[in-house]
């Protein structure tokens, strides 16, 4: 199904940045953890980022980026607001970052998610190539409670170009797979490790 999202960015001079983000979001109706169920009761609609951070080079290619997300979700059923730390640098048309939360989904688990993104120009009809590879892991996607081996890769590959105002973004996003999940949400497509084409459409106010 379609999501809409919405961004306000703030950057200083110093590197010091700030930002919001929101977007619809659907997890099913989830239930209390039982057999074959979701391990949080996370019924809501909205997921509302808040982010502080602080960004520099130490050359001309080589730039880093550090901060903070707090994660709030509207109307959830089980308060499964969280915050999460990261720590990137980029080189060239290569960027990577470590993300860490000591309390995931307020679940009192840790989790890491290490990724590598890339993106450059195709060279031809003003196309560009994105690919992304990631990896989900720490004590939340170890406990029992939760997965018997939740720990999983995930990647995208895909084609962008802009139109006037506005940037198109065609991907394909697949993986390891968690595959334990599938059809434990409600309708049970609510949770899914298939592959998926995601497209989206941006723009960026003010419009100069």
């Amino acid at each position: 199904d379609p999501a809409l999202q919405f961004g306000l960015d703030w950057e200083g001079e110093s590197g010091l940045y700030a930002g919001f983000w929101a977007s619809n979001v659907d997890f099913g109706v989830c239930d209390d953890g039982g057999e074959g169920g979701s391990p949080i009761d996370c019924d809501s609609d909205v997921e509302t980022n808040f982010i502080l951070g602080y960004s520099g080079s130490f050359t001309e290619d080589l730039a880093y980026d550090v901060g903070g997300v707090y994660y709030k979700y509207l109307d959830d059923g089980d308060d499964i607001d969280y915050y999460e730390l990261y720590a990137g640098l980029s080189y060239s048309i290569v960027s990577g970052a470590f993300w860490y939360s000591p309390d995931y989904l307020n679940s009192s688990d840790s989790s890491w998610y290490g990724d590598l993104n890339a993106e450059s120009g195709l060279g031809f009809w003003d196309l560009g190539w994105v690919a992304h590879v990631g990896y989900s892991f720490g004590d939340f996607f170890d406990n029992p409670d939760n997965f018997d081996d939740g720990e999983y890769f995930d990647w995208a590959l895909g084609i962008t170009r802009s139109f006037g105002k506005f940037d198109f973004d065609l991907r394909y996003a697949d993986g390891s797979d968690l595959s334990e999940a599938d059809g434990t949400g409600n309708p049970p497509e609510a949770n899914s490790s298939e592959g998926q084409v995601i497209f989206s459409i941006a723009t960026t106010f003010p419009w100069s």
